[in-house]
């Protein structure tokens, strides 16, 4: 990292003690005294303990997340679905190293309009990557910019009442949640409601069929490649028949075991969705293809992604991901070389607003060799 940047970052993560909860500051300005000191006994002088302090600082994501909170307040509507964090990780592979990043994740659905029951039209753009300070330990090299024009139809879902004493009994309990005198007695009132609503439930199926424009690239763009393509979305949402997600099982017995659910009961809400996509892709500038095929000719591209995210408690979940793609007749020397297909798959826990861990392995189209990635930070959300 260059020492102008190293001036910059360690200036915003000193002002966060002006700004940050006592607690948090009163953390921070611990973390700066005991590196401090520790400079002093060695005889540092002020140079060397500068640069010690500020190394000291880089190595816990909290104190570039508690910068994020002090100064990034939103701005714009857009940025209420951008989600940062800062992360320390460490990369077990071809490239073993450990270092600081910064990861973001941005969806935003631009406008959308419904053309007939349970059928509409859509336009969406969205982002995510992820930044290393250092870029020859980035582990996951590879972001990619959206656009997308959606065409999507529900089948199912919910199950319209003709019955008036139905909906008698929804006002009523409505009034005694309003009325209840403790929260044991609000949670009995709202365990109703939401009985009484599921069995007006049907199960539901969601298709999105989509065309896409994407820009992707390694975080210094020496590598570019816009991407064009169609993809077909599969949402199920089990609402009468949850038992049949066997994916949620494990987490319901957590939240069963813990207390948060009174009873064994698997969301069928949370059934993975799954997206196909069939791409072309055009590079831009991507020189170890070059050399393999001696040009930077567009090729075909299959790519399916599968996407599983559940909670745990009222506050944390796991998710996982999965994607794989697959280049179609890819040339010998691309093949031969083991860059025709990429595997990627995340498991992560992770809270709301706080700290998650997650575990990686696999590679994305950029990379030359799989890894095995252990991250561990905190989460923003604007």
């Amino acid at each position: 990292m260059r020492p102008d940047r190293c001036a910059v970052i360690l200036l915003a993560a000193l002002s966060v003690l002006a700004w940050t909860p006592r607690a948090q500051a009163q953390g921070v300005g611990e973390a700066i005294v005991e590196l401090a000191r520790d400079g002093a006994l060695f005889g540092l002088d002020a140079e060397a303990l500068k640069a010690r302090i500020l190394r000291g600082l880089l190595d816990h994501p909290e104190t570039l997340n508690a910068f994020l909170r002090a100064y990034l307040e939103p701005r714009s509507s857009l940025l209420s679905d951008l989600n940062l964090s800062f992360k320390t990780f460490d990369v077990d592979g071809a490239d073993s190293a450990s270092g600081l990043g910064l990861a973001y994740d941005f969806a935003r659905d631009l406008t959308h309009r419904r053309v007939a029951a349970q059928a509409g039209l859509g336009l969406s753009l969205a982002a995510e990557g992820n930044v290393a300070f250092e870029r020859r330990i980035n582990p996951a090299d590879f972001l990619a910019t959206t656009l997308a024009f959606h065409l999507y139809k529900s089948w199912g879902g919910t199950a319209r009442a003709r019955d008036p004493a139905y909906f008698d009994r929804l006002n009523a309990l409505e009034d005694g949640w309003v009325r209840a005198e403790d929260e044991a007695e609000r949670d009995a009132v709202r365990r109703t409601f939401t009985d009484l609503v599921r069995e007006r439930l049907r199960d539901q199926l969601y298709l999105d069929f989509s065309l896409a424009s994407s820009l992707e690239a390694n975080q210094d763009f020496t590598v570019t490649q816009w991407v064009f393509g169609a993809g077909l979305g599969l949402d199920l949402k089990l609402w009468k028949n949850g038992y049949l997600n066997v994916f949620d099982w494990p987490a319901a017995a957590v939240r069963w075991l813990s207390g948060y659910d009174d009873a064994l009961d698997p969301l069928g809400a949370t059934f993975p969705t799954v997206v196909v996509s069939l791409e072309r892709v055009a590079p831009g500038a991507d020189p170890a293809r070059e050399r393999l095929t001696g040009k930077l000719g567009g090729y075909t591209r299959a790519k399916v992604e599968v996407a599983f995210k559940t909670p745990v408690n009222a506050d944390a979940y796991v998710e996982a991901n999965f994607r794989h793609y697959a280049e179609v007749r890819a040339p010998a020397a691309v093949r031969r070389a083991g860059l025709h297909r990429a595997t990627y798959l995340t498991l992560a826990f992770a809270t709301a607003f706080g700290p998650y861990v997650s575990y990686t392995t696999g590679r994305l189209p950029f990379d030359a060799e799989d890894d095995r990635i252990y991250e561990l930070g905190l989460r923003y959300r604007f």
